[in-house]
């Protein structure tokens, strides 16, 4: 079989795995048309209730960090079980708090069960796939996380109007309890490498030593990080910006960020035939250069006062186009190299790519300022970054460790 093909059944598995992922998304997105009304609910702000996106991301980075380890020494389906179960108690608790600090303990703490959505699914695929075949259909995997951010705020902004945020979080939970049903009942055990003794601290802070020497995981982690940074930017205005702002309802709210993810889908379809075609190295580079060219629009428009729902929508959707060519990509060029301690390569990667796009959330949510503004200044300096760490990490240490692309 070539290198870069899949069977049927690694396909089926694929879509398993992509169902599972997808439920980390599901904790962010699901609930992003009831936050003005949980802030009236809880009788709270708007920034605290924006942390809430910062903190779920820090539970879900934080969680990583156990999960990869774990993984690597007792195999990949008993812990991903364990996050999900984590995730359902947590999800159902969050919808019976009456105040914002128990809400935000409970963020944290599903986003510690969810984390193992992330970043064990990330590193099951690359367990069955070779590296041509995972930059490639890497993406139907991302195209099947996609499901989140297309659909959850639209179907979230229903469950708002007919009934109540609450509801979201029950909803969340169930669908989190199918996950973890399907994922045990068709997923084989992926991890035929298990390395005794890779939860302890001298081996971790080992392989950790050898991840972060390699410049090319680093700007591969780094590149993502601002990939899903852009993204969570957007998660953590687009709710009061528009229904504040713009003053759309719940459910008008929910079909505009379907309208914006549809985006993603279009990248996610048509990333692996571009990047077949010229290459990993181009196809990064072209998210990056599309993530920053949307800031710039979004600046532009913004300054001259001259801004629309449709004006943003289609700028949203340009940045989040670019978003799964850095995905794609990135997860080979850092993944693929360790297959002894993929789990805890995985659980570095995800940590550091949460971690910053934490940090991108909480600053986010910190500004007290025009939203959009705030929104297009970090697309254009996520862009930016994110091309010095091309050229400084990948372009270069992928010529020096003589990386295929």
């Amino acid at each position: 079989m070539k290198k870069n093909s899949i069977t049927l059944r690694q396909f089926s598995y694929l879509l398993v795995v992509g169902f599972v992922a997808m439920c980390g998304g599901l904790g962010i997105d699901l609930h992003l048309a009831s936050m003005p009304f949980i802030a009236e609910a809880l009788h709270t702000n708007q920034q605290s209730v924006q942390q809430s996106i910062a903190i779920y991301l820090l539970g879900m980075g934080v969680g990583q960090l156990f999960y990869g380890p774990l993984s690597d020494q007792y195999g990949r389906k008993p812990i991903v079980l364990i996050g999900l179960s984590i995730a359902v108690i947590t999800s159902l608790a969050a919808a019976f708090v009456t105040d914002i600090s128990s809400f935000l303990i409970l963020r944290v703490l599903q986003g510690i069960g969810a984390g193992v959505c992330f970043g064990l699914g990330r590193t099951i695929v690359a367990d069955m796939l070779e590296p041509e075949a995972l930059a490639i259909y890497g993406s139907y995997f991302a195209l099947v996380i996609s499901l989140s951010p297309l659909l959850a705020p639209a179907i979230g902004g229903y469950i708002q109007h007919y009934f109540s945020w609450q509801v979201n979080f029950i909803v969340l939970g169930a669908v989190l309890f199918i996950a973890g049903l399907l994922y045990a009942k068709i997923l084989p055990e992926t991890n035929l490498h298990k390395t005794p003794n890779s939860f302890s601290f001298s081996v971790i802070l080992e392989n950790t030593k050898t991840l972060l020497a390699h410049r090319v995981f680093v700007g591969a982690v780094l590149c993502s990080g601002l990939a899903m940074g852009a993204a969570v930017a957007y998660t953590t205005v687009s709710s009061f910006m528009f229904q504040e702002q713009f003053h759309v309802s719940p459910v008008v709210y929910g079909w505009i960020v379907a309208a914006t993810a549809t985006g993603g889908v279009v990248g996610k379809f048509i990333a692996p035939f571009v990047i077949k075609r010229i290459g990993m190295f181009k196809g990064l580079y072209l998210g990056i250069l599309l993530i920053c060219f949307a800031g710039i629009t979004l600046l532009t428009f913004a300054t001259l006062n001259y801004l629309s729902v449709m004006i943003i929508v289609v700028i949203v959707f340009i940045a989040i186009l670019g978003i799964p060519f850095i995905m794609s990509t990135a997860v080979p060029f850092a993944l693929s190299p360790f297959h002894k301690i993929r789990g805890m390569a995985g659980a570095i990667y995800g940590f550091f790519q949460t971690m910053t796009a934490f940090a991108v959330s909480a600053i986010v949510g910190a500004v007290q300022f025009n939203e959009t503004f705030v929104l297009a200044i970090s697309y254009f300096s996520l862009g930016l970054i994110g091309i010095v760490i091309f050229y400084k990490l990948i372009y270069r240490g992928g010529k020096a460790y003589n990386v295929r692309a």
